[in-house]
This record gives C-alpha cells, sequence and structure tokens, in this order.
C-alpha cells in the first residue's frame, strides 16, 4: 500500500530536458531548487535573466507567476487558476514553485496571495519515493547535501517560514529538520 500511495506522491526532477521546454516552463524549471547535484547559482541567474528578456512569462500560467514571486501576475491567474493547481515542469502547486525558487520577487505579498486564496502550506512531494516529504518549508530553508552556496536558503526563509507556520506549515517537518 505504501508503494502504491508513494508512487503517485513521488517526484524525479532530474531528467527534465529543459531545453527542450517552452520558455514558461524552463523559467520555472530553471528557477527552481531541486536538490539535484546540479543545483547552482548559475541556474537562477538564467532563469532571473530569462523572465529579464521575456517578462510577460508571468502571465502565461500560474506556475511562472509564483516562481517569480509576482503578486499582480498570482492576483490575475487566481481567478480562473486553483491555487492547489498542479503544473510546471514538475507537476507542483504554485507554492511550492514560489518556496523552491531562487529568483528574485516579492515572495511574502505573493505567498499571502496564495495561501488566502487556498494554498496548502504543508503541500509536498516524496523526492524519489524518499519517505519524508520535501514540502514547502524544505524548498523554503534549502541546505541540502551541496551545501549552503549550491542549495542556499530561499532569500526571505525568515519572513516566509513564519508565515508558513502561522498558516499551518507542520513545525516538525523532518526534511527541513535533517537539511
Amino acid at each position: 500500500r505504501y508503494l502504491r500511495g508513494a508512487a503517485v506522491l513521488s517526484v524525479v526532477l532530474g531528467p527534465v530536458e529543459e531545453d527542450r521546454l517552452g520558455p514558461r516552463d524552463r523559467f520555472c524549471a530553471l528557477a527552481s531548487l531541486r536538490y539535484e547535484a546540479d543545483d547552482a547559482p548559475p541556474r537562477w541567474r538564467a532563469a532571473a535573466d530569462l523572465l529579464a528578456a521575456r517578462p510577460e512569462l508571468v502571465r502565461d500560467h500560474i506556475w511562472a507567476a509564483a516562481a517569480a514571486a509576482d503578486p499582480d501576475a498570482l492576483r490575475y491567474h487566481l481567478r480562473t487558476t486553483q491555487p492547489t493547481a498542479r503544473g510546471g515542469p514538475y507537476g507542483w502547486s504554485p507554492l511550492m514553485y514560489l518556496a523552491y525558487s531562487r529568483v528574485p520577487g516579492d515572495s511574502v505579498s505573493a505567498a499571502l496571495i496564495l495561501l488566502d486564496a487556498g494554498a496548502d502550506p504543508d503541500d509536498g512531494y516524496l523526492w524519489r519515493g524518499m519517505a519524508t516529504p520535501f514540502t514547502v518549508l524544505t524548498g523554503v530553508f534549502g541546505e541540502g547535501e551541496q551545501g549552503t552556496r549550491r542549495q542556499p536558503r530561499h532569500p526571505h526563509a525568515e519572513e516566509l517560514a513564519t508565515v508558513l507556520l502561522q498558516r499551518g506549515a507542520h513545525p516538525a517537518d523532518q526534511q527541513t529538520l535533517y537539511n
């Protein structure tokens, strides 16, 4: 029973062929901390450069708006898209893209907009089927095996964590505590 449930919740992020993705999904992929061997600042700079060259990406879908932490674009998308909708290159919710993104934006305001609309502060996935979920808090706190330079905390980690905990994220998040 566990294996069936884990299969539904498992995500393997490495094999996404980013060069074959459209601009909006490529932005989301490059912006996101993935706990993979190639996590590093050049990926996030490339995402920021792509967004600077194509600012309309945030209007293309809610997951790009969340990865960019753009409150106005999120409000626009929430008129037609649920805050828990799964999509983008990893099949995550918007709040997951916001938490795992390392691209500068108005993250706290964007998170509040998503949470007020019904986003789950305890959302997560099973990284390669591991038993401990990688949650929204895991993304905010970063710091996996690659170290703080390659897997840094979110630029607004303390403020985001406070908001998420106040809104119901479980404080004993095992993967976050491990990292």
